[in-house]
């Protein structure tokens, strides 16, 4: 059966309740293909936006997207299913905004590389200057190939969604979801080889996969690999790619930690006070520690994150709710 590849954005659906997130509802949405036969490519990626008193965002600012092999017949039903689920699991407070490509179809168009490279373009400007609700959906309409949906709210949404597409189209930006881990052919998880670890890598990602040192060199498939429980892939040419720190002739992967490059001071990361709470959302967190880094009351900002609990508080009050 043929199936047609799209490419699926969302972006802010949750609020400063943290009682859901972006992350979790964009991976009901994959479920959600998978279920009407279609196939994942490479996984969720998450993308990082504009850190600006300008833009209104919850934690991160960031927008979730994924590929997906699906059969053409099905992608209508598919765009009512992923709206229902969006309806169902955003918060009620939250400016939903959903945006699906269709890149087979832009193929046929004469346009195509231009009208690319305009999404692709608007999504490196959503990383550095605040970007306009008209701006995403001026860009979307002359796109025939791009369908672009508020799901409620002031549809702010609407931005992030189309950024993100953008970014995973280009192929060099964000970060997969989830902490990855690897194992030999048995089903072990002691040490392996560069080779090994791309061939576990490709038995359970479909799409390219990749095995890199950190200055973007492939690594000898002999070379030893020391896999950890928590590596985090990076999208990098259209693929998904593990960066390493080689030491002694062994290749370390990077977790999410080694890949993190905030500004803040490390002492004032680990500072806990007796109120953390873990982010609902183990993608938004950096390691398995209790600290303010990985706290649901923690909001980035410009100069690394400031404490949101009082905000957090006061609006659960206002829907009548207790502490979440």
């Amino acid at each position: 059966m043929d199936r047609e590849l799209i490419v699926v954005g969302i972006d802010d659906t949750d609020d400063v309740s943290k009682e859901t997130s972006t992350g979790s509802i964009a991976q009901s949405i994959a479920d959600a293909a998978v279920v009407m036969g279609g196939e994942l490519r490479l996984g969720i990626t998450r993308h990082q936006l504009l850190i600006s008193d300008e833009v209104p965002y919850t934690s991160h600012n960031s927008a979730m997207v994924f590929e997906a092999l699906i059969a053409p017949d099905m992608i209508d039903a598919f765009c009512r299913d992923a709206e229902s689920v969006i309806a169902k699991l955003r918060a009620p407070t939250s400016n939903p905004g959903f945006c699906i490509a269709r890149p087979s179809l832009a193929r046929k168009t004469r346009n195509y590389s231009d009208e690319t490279k305009a999404l692709i373009d608007f999504g490196e400007q959503a990383k550095v200057r605040f970007c306009k609700i008209e701006e995403a959906y001026g860009l979307a309409e002359s796109v025939s190939w791009v369908s672009l949906k508020s799901c409620g709210g002031n549809e702010a949404g609407v931005v992030g969604a189309l950024a993100g597409v953008g970014l995973r189209m280009g192929g060099n930006d964000g970060r997969f979801r989830g902490k990855y881990k690897l194992f030999d052919a048995e089903g072990e998880k002691g040490p392996l080889t560069v080779g090994a670890a791309i061939e576990s890598l490709e038995a359970s990602t479909p799409g390219p996969v990749s095995i890199v040192d950190v200055n973007g060199s492939r690594l000898d498939p002999s070379m030893p690999f020391l896999p950890i429980d928590d590596i985090k892939p990076i999208m990098r040419n259209a693929a998904l790619v593990i960066i390493c720190e080689v030491n002694e002739g062994v290749a370390h992967p990077f977790s999410k930690d080694g890949l993190n490059e905030n500004r803040m001071d490390k002492g004032a990361r680990r500072l806990v006070c007796e109120e953390f709470e873990r982010d609902n959302d183990s993608g938004e967190c950096e390691d398995d520690r209790d600290c303010c880094l990985n706290c649901l009351y923690r909001r980035w900002v410009a100069e690394g994150f400031i404490c949101v609990k009082d905000n957090l508080e006061a609006a659960t009050l206002a829907n009548g709710k207790g502490r979440p």
